[in-house]
């Protein structure tokens, strides 16, 4: 296991660590070039994702509501600005089913689909309320990931489909909804990807030094890494896949899930440079993105 010892003296004094719960609150703000029930969905959804990255730090508020300035004592402001575009020519592919399908031998299924893509940036900012006013902690800017729906779909998104026999109804490849319909049911499926990576990985930074096979241990790296935490709060473990010589190393301890998880045995707090660190580590063959995946933050009693 990974060891990082820090004084408990500077833990103590540190300020601020997270002393309780509702530390954070969330502020969202979407202006896309679409009608206010997707703004506001679309906000919604932004919402769950980063409330879902702070778990236990963040205050929670009803759905569309604001907090009041300085009801904790941070505040994510997440502004989230672009374009949505949906074309408006009908495509369509056909299914057939094999004869051993209940269906029977002339069963289909065809999918119309209309082409479609968002390209919207987050401006993020981590503000501390302070004497009455906000202070800037840190900002990051990044595109918004594509949804399951668009990013499977490879830029034409499912808008409707038929199932049926052509014995009985045949197939004259025509959509069963108006163009005005498709682009509606279209757009209510364009909404941002998981968020968890971008998040993460902008509060955390985690950058391979090296990577090299452990002979004591077949099948196991060591690796150096340097780490820096970039928020408030301390942090305990975290999941993170560093790219080295083209292969993605998951860094630390199997953890729960077999997750590689990156474990501090006293909390990594606030700096302004990096750290140096040397942990255990494996090739992972999982198709996913370098990056900060987790973080646990540290909750003082």
């Amino acid at each position: 296991m990974l060891n990082v010892r820090f004084a408990i003296a500077v833990l103590l004094l540190l300020s601020p660590l997270v002393s309780a719960e509702e530390q954070l609150d969330l502020v969202v703000k979407v202006k896309l070039n679409t009608p206010p029930e997707h703004q506001q969905n679309y906000a919604a959804a932004l919402q769950r994702e980063f409330g879902a990255c702070f778990p236990r730090i963040l205050k929670r508020t009803r759905p569309g509501e604001t907090p009041p300035d300085g009801a904790a004592p941070y505040r994510l402001l997440v502004e989230a600005s672009g374009t949505v575009s949906i074309g408006n020519a009908i495509s369509s592919t056909m299914n057939r089913f094999d004869a051993g399908n209940v269906g029977g031998s002339d069963a289909f299924t065809r999918i119309f689909h209309l082409p479609a893509r968002q390209q919207v940036t987050l401006n993020v900012k981590l503000l501390h309320w302070e004497k009455d006013k906000y202070s800037e902690w840190l900002k990051f800017t990044a595109p918004v990931p594509p949804g399951p729906e668009e990013e499977n779909a490879n830029g034409l998104v499912e808008c409707a489909r038929i199932t049926g026999r052509i014995s009985q109804q045949g197939d004259d490849k025509k959509p069963p909804c108006t163009l005005e319909q498709a682009q509606s049911a279209v757009l209510g499926k364009m909404m941002p990807g998981s968020l968890r990576d971008v998040c993460y990985s902008n509060l955390l930074d985690v950058k391979l030094v090296k990577a090299e096979p452990n002979k004591e241990k077949p099948g196991e790296l060591k690796v150096e890494v340097t780490v820096q935490n970039k928020t408030p709060w301390g942090i305990t473990q975290a999941e993170a896949a560093l790219v080295s010589a083209g292969k993605l190393i998951a860094v630390g301890e199997p953890g729960k899930n077999n997750a590689q998880m990156l474990v501090f045995e006293e909390p990594l707090l606030f700096s302004k440079t990096p750290t140096k660190l040397t942990a255990a580590g494996r090739e992972i063959k999982e198709k996913r993105k370098p990056g900060v995946r987790s973080i646990e933050f540290f909750l003082a009693q």
